[in-house]
């Protein structure tokens, strides 16, 4: 007995879900008289291929992106303190704040121990960051002592610090690793 061919989606790598659906399809004789062996290398391919997205998280971040990431959390930091300290309201207050309280600790954090060294590890830093906000929030109010001003100048005087010193650390290791013109 002949199989029909099985359509695939556009996406090069199967899903689980493609190949449930395409031994659905095939009739319970047709599966009979297909060896077992070759049941068991279709079902491991299709649930051994990683996505490319999978590999990519994986591999290691360039210098230049951990780098530009830090100056990056350095001037939203930056900026959001200048806005503050201006007593400006508004959109670009709010978009800065968001900024800030959804990146920078994290990052700071991540950054510091050393896991932002993959897009995977760089990721954390989001959630990494609510936590450290909404933590430091909730104690600030279990203590009732609400001050978001001074919760801010904390974080950005610990996070802006943190990232200076890991900058610092990043340049001065690439420097190092550049050999000297003329030697």
């Amino acid at each position: 007995m002949e199989i029909a061919a099985i359509s695939t989606p556009t996406s090069a790598v199967p899903s689980r879900d493609v190949a449930e659906t395409a031994v659905r399809d095939i009739p319970a004789a047709a599966i009979r008289d297909i060896p077992a062996a070759t049941l068991r290398v279709a079902a491991a391919a299709v649930r051994e291929i990683p996505a490319a997205g999978v590999r990519d998280a994986a591999d290691p971040l360039d210098a230049r992106v951990l780098i530009g990431v830090d100056i990056g959390c350095l001037v939203v930091t930056a900026a959001l303190a200048v806005v503050v300290l201006l007593g400006a309201e508004g959109t670009a207050r709010l978009m800065l704040a968001l900024a800030f309280t959804s990146v920078v600790p994290g990052w700071a954090l991540v950054r510091r121990l050393g896991l932002a060294g993959t897009a995977t590890g760089a990721a954390m830093a989001v959630p990494t960051s609510l936590a450290i906000c909404a933590g430091a929030s909730v104690v600030m109010v279990w203590i009732h002592a609400w001050q978001p001003l001074t919760l801010f100048v904390a974080l950005a005087a610990v996070s802006a610090g943190v990232i200076g010193w890991m900058l610092r650390i990043q340049i001065a290791g690439l420097t190092r690793a550049t050999p000297i013109l003329g030697r």
